[in-house]
């Protein structure tokens, strides 16, 4: 089934049904349009374009209940039915179809629960705390501008006494200054409206790249309810205070100088709105700070003037053939490859020894890297060897250093782990071992708002591994727009009828914040 969206760009929605496409990433497995359906509302925890039957995934993806058990699932259950009531039902669902003894050996406890859908984004503390954060800053802003609207009313009082005064004189009853006053400031607020639309829509790019949502999506019926609200409420406070202070006029202001002194009020206000600036101030700079802090940190790794481009699709023969390619470029200093980026979140498996049945631990599964991935990302070397490319590495593995300490820990080994076998659950399928050759130091994997605390370990690039190293890692002499079109220049040439695209790794690490 695929999306009306991308139906129409295919063809048209009465013309796909029956037609059949490959994904890059499986040239082998076509799947046929059996269906289009309406696109997914962009307020949707879940956006897709296309869904496939789990009927078409392989019979291990479909029956493997622990590593490969990661579907979103939906319950939907009869009225009145309290959710937390099937809590021991899914546990025995759990106790027939998973091995809990045996997780329970390896020190993990696995256990499901269900929640209203409405509640996945209203309970999540990352949302509740930038709606707080923009909540307040909203306030404060707001705040702000009605002081600041206040004290220019205030600031001009004994210069429309008398024209207020005069008013009355004519016969203007306290309901024609109420009208005549609040229809001034209706005019301003509605000014001020039409401004901030303005605003909006000439900086709508950059407003929809900041909030990840687009105008349409964000001024829906409630928000503009909201809105409504707010502006009633703005109206009310900045119409009513200068209302009042203008219908207390007496009529003799008109006939006589009146000098009675508004300052106390000026000087609470400025104090009140001096406050809230200042606060604003401080909380934007500590906010600016945190997030240079975020992007300027070290990861443990080097990634100045380093590329990449993510190949997966293309043949082994075409990434071998564009590596070789890159290297003889002079703004080239260094090509590797590798399965998983660091800034990924890459999935794990299970660390056991032999004559052990224990899972001992979950690593980290970097899996597979070509040669000179640790010069050309800078990780030190602390113990042992990297992989070298005149040695047969394909029984070999590196370990991060908190290995070491895990390994300590769980099975008991002492001095250095250089030349020690250990199983990798998806890697040995219960019998291979791997030799453990050299240890790395630990360097970040993920961002610094959820760092992956895990061990990490790294298998060697050989021709015949199942999940190859897809993104070719470049080192540039110096970054610029002239070497990064000719890397795309040499890319597209060496891997043709595929889209290939350098990516400049620092910018996607700054994209994650």
């Amino acid at each position: 089934m695929v999306s009306r969206s991308l139906a129409e760009k295919m063809g048209g929605v009465g013309e796909v049904v029956g037609k059949t496409f490959v994904r890059d990433s499986n040239h082998g497995f076509p799947f046929t349009i059996g269906g289009v359906f309406e696109d997914i509302p962009e307020n949707s925890h879940l956006r897709y374009n296309v869904v496939a039957s789990l009927a078409a995934m392989p019979e291990w993806s479909t029956t493997n209940w622990v590593g490969n058990d990661r579907y979103v699932a939906y319950v939907k259950l009869l009225p009145g039915v309290d959710p937390d009531g099937l809590a021991p039902a899914i546990r025995q669902m759990q106790e027939r179809n998973q091995d809990m003894e045996g997780l329970k050996k390896a020190g993990v406890d696995l256990s499901y629960s269900i929640f209203p859908l409405q509640d996945i984004h209203n309970n999540n503390k990352e949302v509740k705390d930038m709606n707080y954060m923009l909540l307040f800053m909203a306030i404060i802003l707001i705040s702000i501008a009605v002081l600041n609207y206040i004290l220019v009313v205030i600031s001009t009082l004994i210069g429309r006494a008398k024209e207020v005064a005069v008013h009355k004189c004519y016969g203007a009853s306290g309901k024609n200054i109420f009208g005549m006053i609040l229809s001034e400031f209706f005019l301003h607020l509605l000014i001020s409206l039409l401004l901030a639309a303005f605003l909006v829509l000439i900086f709508k790019g950059k407003i929809e790249e900041l909030l990840s949502a687009s105008l349409s999506a964000l001024f829906t019926v409630p928000t503009m309810s909201i809105l409504l609200g707010i502006c009633v409420v703005v109206f009310a406070v900045t119409g009513l205070v200068p209302t009042w202070l203008f219908m207390r006029i007496p009529v003799a202001s008109a006939f006589r100088s009146v000098k009675e002194s508004k300052r106390y009020w000026k000087l609470c206000l400025l104090f009140v709105q001096f406050v809230a600036t200042a606060y604003l101030v401080a909380l934007l700079i500590t906010i600016s700070r945190q997030y240079d802090t975020m992007i300027s940190s070290n990861p443990g790794y080097a990634y100045e003037n380093l590329v990449y481009c993510d190949t997966r699709g293309a043949d082994q023969q075409a990434r071998d053939r564009a590596m070789a390619e890159l290297r003889r470029l002079p703004q080239v200093d260094m090509v590797s490859c590798s399965t998983e980026p660091p800034f990924y979140f890459p999935s794990g498996n299970n660390i056991t020894i032999p004559n052990d049945d224990r899972d001992l631990f979950n690593i980290v599964d970097m899996y597979f890297v070509g040669d000179r991935y640790f010069d050309l990302m800078e990780i030190p070397v602390v113990e042992g060897s990297a992989f070298r490319p005149d040695e047969a590495n394909a029984d070999k593995i590196m370990v991060s250093r908190k290995f070491i300490g895990l390994m300590e820990k769980t099975a008991g080994w002492k001095g250095s782990i250089i030349g020690k076998s250990v199983m990798v659950s998806e890697h040995s399928q219960g019998t291979k071992l791997f030799t453990i050759c050299g240890v790395y130091d630990d360097f970040r994997i993920g961002s610094l708002k959820g760092p992956d605390t895990r061990p990490s370990v790294f298998f060697y690039a050989t021709p015949d591994c199942y999940n190859p190293p897809v993104n070719i890692l470049i080192k540039m002499h110096e970054m610029s727009p002239e070497n990064l079109a000719e890397v795309n220049r040499v890319l597209t040439e060496a891997i043709p009828n595929q889209r290939v695209e350098a990516s400049v790794y620092k910018m996607d690490i700054v994209s994650q914040y």
